[in-house]
C-alpha cells in the first residue's frame, strides 16, 4: 500500500546505484534481461534474468562475452535489492554473514 509520509529522506538513507553501462549494453549481451545492478568500483554487473543472476565484468566500461558465474533462481525465487559493501564496510558485512548459515554459489 502507498502512503504520503510528508517529508523526504536524506541522501544517506536512500540513494541508487548507477549502472556506469548502458542499458542498451546490458540487452545486447542478456536480452532476457530485467534488471542489473553494477558494482560502484565499476568492475562487475549482476544480471537479472527470471531463471538466473549471471554475474559479469565490466573492462574498458564494456561488459565481458562470457559471464563469470550464474546462480540459478527458483520459480519462488526474485532479487529485491542488492547492496555493495566497500571499504570498511567489507569486514562488518563478512562478520555478520558469518554468523548466518551463509548461501554457497556453486558453479553453473
Amino acid at each position: 500500500e502507498d502512503f504520503t509520509i510528508g517529508l523526504s529522506p536524506v541522501d544517506t538513507l536512500v540513494s541508487y546505484d548507477e549502472l556506469h553501462v548502458s542499458w542498451d549494453s546490458v540487452k545486447e549481451r542478456v536480452p532476457a534481461a530485467v534488471d542489473a545492478y553494477a558494482s560502484p568500483n565499476k568492475d562487475i554487473i549482476l544480471v537479472i534474468t527470471s531463471s538466473y543472476i549471471e554475474i559479469y565484468a565490466i573492462k574498458n566500461s564494456e561488459i565481458d562475452d562470457k559471464p563469470l558465474r550464474k546462480i540459478k533462481l527458483s520459480n519462488e525465487e526474485t532479487v529485491v535489492m542488492a547492496e555493495w559493501a566497500t571499504g570498511e564496510y567489507v569486514a562488518r558485512w563478512e562478520k555478520s554473514i558469518s554468523q548466518l548459515n551463509p548461501f554457497v554459489v556453486n558453479d553453473y
